[in-house]
Order: structure tokens, then C-alpha cells, then sequence
């Protein structure tokens, strides 16, 4: 066997790492899942993702998340998510531009315009953010609802 003894990359390479799964449990030990076609590392603990395919166990339901790219900090988990991004719970899919999900605490939130829709209602809105204390989602700014009866 022979050992490359050339530890030191130069700066002008970049590490790629594809089709590759992360794993891990949030606060609760619940387990989550994130594939990427293409990993590569931006910094120490810092990685850009791309072609997110990622599921999130809830307490009893799971959390699809997907997105064209994503940078994941290893040691906040946060995963800020971009372009194309959809989360989808049960009948519930929210779509936006840029979702940032706390894989610990399974918090989300947006600055940026989001749409939730389920079956033929949605609410659209210029952000959201999701309370912990009580399994709540807030829509902030110009917030603007369809819904169907038939739905519930």
C-alpha cells in the first residue's frame, strides 16, 4: 500500500464529495437524512450542498425537504436551503426560494416569500417563521389565503 505523503492540498483545489448521505439525530434523537449529488467543503465545518434530498423524522411523521442547493454548518446544524426548495409534511408542502431549517430543533423560518399549499387552499406570505414552544407557524407580510371547505 502507498501512502500519499502530500497531506496539504493546495488552496486551489476543492474537495467534492458525490452522491453522499449525512446523517444525524436532532435535539429529540429523532434521526434525519440529507443527500447530495455534490458535497463540497467551504470551511472547517462549513459545506455546500447540492441537489438536496433530505427527510427529517418527527415525532411520528416525517419532514421531505428538497432543494437545488444548501449550505449545512456542522457545528450550528443549521442547513440554509436555496433555489427550489420545498418542505413537504403529510398534504402540506411549503415552497420558497430560501428556507432556513435548524436540524436540531427542527425550527424553519424564510425572509424571503414562501407558499404553503395543501390540496386546493395555500397561504402565501414575504416570511414565516416556526415557534417551538407550540408547533406553530407564523406568516408575516402581505399574507394572502385561499381556502377550499372541501379541504378540511
Amino acid at each position: 500500500i502507498e501512502v500519499n505523503k502530500n497531506r496539504h492540498i493546495p488552496k486551489e483545489f476543492d474537495f467534492n464529495i458525490n452522491n453522499s448521505i449525512l446523517e444525524g439525530l436532532n435535539k429529540n434523537n429523532l434521526p434525519y437524512t440529507i443527500a447530495a449529488r455534490t458535497v463540497t467543503k467551504q470551511s472547517d465545518n462549513i459545506y455546500n450542498l447540492n441537489s438536496i434530498d433530505a427527510t427529517h423524522k418527527l415525532s411520528e411523521d416525517n419532514l421531505h425537504i428538497v432543494a437545488d442547493n444548501g449550505l449545512l454548518d456542522e457545528n450550528t446544524n443549521l442547513l440554509i436551503l436555496s433555489d427550489n426548495v420545498k418542505v413537504i409534511f403529510n398534504n402540506f408542502e411549503l415552497t420558497g426560494n430560501k428556507v432556513n431549517f435548524d436540524l436540531n430543533s427542527n425550527l424553519a423560518s424564510s425572509k424571503e416569500p414562501v407558499e404553503v399549499t395543501y390540496q386546493h387552499s395555500t397561504i402565501k406570505a414575504l416570511n414565516f417563521y416556526s415557534d417551538d414552544s407550540n408547533n406553530i407557524i407564523n406568516f408575516e407580510g402581505e399574507v394572502v389565503s385561499t381556502f377550499n371547505a372541501n379541504d378540511f
